[in-house]
């Protein structure tokens, strides 16, 4: 939970660099991100594939279940049967040439673009909140195949073709 006032000034262009070269640049949803933690003010701000807005918190009146939103994802076979939700996330505009890995109904939760040979990936879920009594599923974090999901979308879909 970085933001991007913390990270020194010589690290931004070995992550851009890194991103050219293939590599992968995560940034997760917290309290501490985007707009609040400065990353519209970043040199990467550029490379997101959300645009950022400040007070983007949303806590909507019911958790929202992840599902996959492209066949590679759903070709990992994961349990999404368990429904694995959010109950905080933050609301940003996906930009056109960004992909949307997972979501729940319309709301993009796990997003990705191509930066030269690499990806800049967004989760906008919010590792927040606690079980909902009644609610179905569980907080992803909870979730017997959150590290695979993880895992997977960190590596890419080349890795799974």
């Amino acid at each position: 939970d970085r933001n991007a006032f913390e990270l020194d000034v010589r690290e931004h262009p070995s992550l851009f660099v890194d991103l050219q070269d293939g590599g992968c640049v995560l940034l997760m949803g917290d309290t501490n991100c985007f707009v609040e933690g400065g990353w519209d003010k970043s040199v990467l701000a550029p490379l997101l594939p959300v645009t950022l807005v400040a007070d983007d918190r949303a806590h909507p009146d019911k958790p929202l279940a992840l599902t996959p939103r492209q066949d590679w994802i759903r070709g990992l076979h994961l349990d999404w049967g368990a429904a694995p939700y959010t109950v905080y996330y933050h609301k940003l505009t996906v930009k056109p040439e960004a992909q949307v890995l997972a979501g729940a109904g319309s709301v993009p939760l796990v997003v990705q673009e191509k930066v030269g040979r690499g990806r800049f990936v967004v989760f906008l879920n919010s590792v927040l909140g606690e079980q909902v009594p009644g609610a179905p599923g569980l907080p992803f974090w909870e979730w017997k195949d959150w590290p695979k999901f993880m895992a997977a979308v960190l590596a890419g879909e080349e890795e799974y073709q």
